[in-house]
């Protein structure tokens, strides 16, 4: 009985792993793997990171894959392109997130935060606000077996502006074997 339990469990997590994808690569790849895949320059390669240099919806970026024990657990776009008027970047928001609606659908979360009131009245500010800290921009999407997360904030100045794709936490999971564990020991 365990063991059937525990194919269908690991049944389970392929198909899951098989579906969740960043670009052209799959949850669980390696390096080399998604090397393989990737089509873009690559710029820098570390024990735990993949940066390559690419353009998405006419945007530069940083395209990252992120490994944990050789095995691909996120992938990220890292917007790098520049605007003299900092509104363009919620242009460039609003319009990935456009894109982004049409692919995954209506999305789970979608917040607009004001951490400081000052600019809130006068919209030809919010770009600033937003390099300032004091405005942020936060969409999500749930897609089975990866987390979509578009922000735009920043700090002290400068725009962060980021369309990031991660494995859900096993959080839930890595409890309740935990917990199973113990029953089964006691």
């Amino acid at each position: 009985m365990k063991k059937t339990i525990l194919i269908l469990t690991l049944l389970a997590f392929v198909i899951t792993m098989t579906n969740a994808q960043f670009r052209k690569t799959t949850w669980g790849m390696n390096k080399g793997q998604v090397k393989q895949k990737e089509t873009c320059t690559l710029l820098k390669e570390e024990p735990t990171l993949l940066t390559y240099s690419n353009t998405l919806n006419g945007m530069k970026n940083y395209t990252m894959y992120v490994f944990k024990n050789n095995k691909l657990i996120q992938g990220k776009y890292s917007f790098h392109h520049k605007h003299s008027n900092k509104n363009d970047f919620i242009t460039d928001y609003n319009e990935l997130k456009d894109l982004l609606i049409k692919k995954y659908g209506t999305p789970i979360k979608n917040k607009i935060t004001w951490h400081n009131n000052a600019h809130k009245n006068d919209p030809k500010m919010w770009g600033q606000a937003i390099s300032f800290g004091h405005l942020s921009f936060y969409t999500m999407w749930k897609e089975e077996g990866t987390n979509i997360l578009l922000t735009l904030n920043g700090n002290n100045y400068k725009i962060i502006f980021l369309l990031d794709y991660n494995i859900p936490t096993q959080r839930g999971v890595d409890k309740k074997k935990k917990e199973k564990e113990a029953l089964d020991a006691l």
